[in-house]
C-alpha cells in the first residue's frame, strides 16, 4: 500500500467513526420536549418525566416556551416532542407534514381573571362576548401576554369573534408568560385571560395575590393540550423507539392517573382526555 492509498484509507476510517460516534450520541442523549409556560409552571410536567424516569431511565429535558415558539422548534426538528394548546395550528402544521402524530393529552379552561371590585361587571354576564364588551365599554384596562402562545392566540380569536378590540391604549401587550402577565394584571388592577391552571399555581404560591375569577365556565373557553411528534428525517431507530415509549406512558392510565391526580390548592388543574 502506498502513503497517498494509506492516508487516504486513515481519512476514511476517521470520517465513518467521527459519524459512527455521533449516530451512538444522539441515540444515547436524553430526549427534549418543548411545552408550553403554562404547563411547566404548574410543575405537572416535572411530576410526570421524574416518574418516568424512576420506571425507564430515561431523562428528557424541558424547555418552556410559549405555543408559538414550542411548534417552531417542532417545525425546526430540535426537540423530540412538542405538548402545546393550539389545536388549529397544530392540525394545520400535522397536514403540512411538520409532524408525523398528535395525540390529545388533557384539558383545563381558560378564565377571565380581574380586580375583586369587577369596575366592568363580568361576573354577571353568560356569555364570554358579553364579558369582554363590558371591558371595552367600561373602558377598563386588558393585559394581553402578546408572546403568540396559545392563550394569546385564544384571546385574540375571541376578541375577533366579537368584532372588537379594546382601544390601544387599553389593550396593554407585555410578552411574557403567563405569570408575569398576571403580576402585571394585579399591579395594574387589570382584567386578562389565564388557564386556570397557571391562575391556580400563582395563588397557591402568593396567598396575598389579589386577582380574582370573574368569568368562566363557557364552552369557548375549553383549553386543550395535545403531544405532537416532529418530523424529523434519519433518526435512529433506538431514539424512534424512546420517542414513542414517552408518548405511550404520557396516554397510559398511569399518566392519566397521575394527571388527574395533580392539584394546587386542592383544585385539580388538568383533565386527562
Amino acid at each position: 500500500m502506498t502513503r497517498i492509498e494509506l492516508a487516504m484509507f486513515l481519512l476514511i476510517t476517521l470520517v465513518f467513526m467521527s459519524v459512527l460516534t455521533a449516530c451512538q450520541q444522539n441515540e444515547d442523549k436524553d430526549l427534549i420536549m418543548a411545552t408550553t409556560t403554562s404547563v411547566y409552571d404548574s410543575n405537572l410536567i416535572e411530576t410526570l418525566m421524574d416518574e418516568y424516569y424512576e420506571q425507564e431511565g430515561v431523562k428528557v429535558q424541558i424547555t418552556a416556551r410559549g405555543t408559538g415558539a414550542s411548534l417552531d422548534l417542532g417545525k425546526r426538528g430540535d426537540v423530540d416532542l412538542v405538548l402545546v394548546h393550539d389545536p388549529k395550528q397544530e392540525i394545520e402544521m400535522l397536514e403540512q407534514g411538520y409532524f408525523i402524530e398528535r395525540h390529545e393529552l388533557m384539558e383545563n379552561d381558560f378564565i377571565i381573571v380581574g380586580p375583586a371590585n369587577d369596575p366592568a361587571g363580568i361576573s354577571e354576564v353568560k356569555e364570554v362576548d358579553e364579558a369582554l364588551q363590558a371591558i371595552i365599554e367600561s373602558e377598563q384596562e386588558f393585559i394581553s401576554r402578546g408572546d403568540d402562545s396559545g392563550t394569546h392566540r385564544r384571546e385574540r380569536q375571541l376578541f375577533e369573534d366579537l368584532g372588537e378590540f379594546p382601544e390601544e391604549d387599553k389593550y396593554l401587550s407585555v410578552g411574557q408568560g403567563m405569570g408575569e402577565t398576571l403580576r402585571t394584571a394585579e399591579e395594574k388592577q387589570a382584567y386578562t385571560l389565564s388557564d386556570n391552571a397557571t391562575y391556580t399555581s400563582l395563588q397557591a404560591s402568593n396567598e396575598n395575590f389579589e386577582l380574582e375569577v370573574l368569568y368562566e365556565g363557557n364552552g369557548k373557553l375549553e383549553n386543550i393540550y395535545s403531544i405532537l411528534i416532529p418530523q424529523i428525517d434519519d433518526l435512529p431507530e433506538t431514539r424512534t423507539e424512546k420517542i414513542e415509549n414517552l408518548v405511550e406512558f404520557l396516554l397510559s392510565e398511569e399518566g392519566e392517573k397521575i394527571i388527574s391526580q395533580y392539584q394546587k390548592n386542592n383544585n385539580v388543574l388538568f383533565r386527562p382526555k
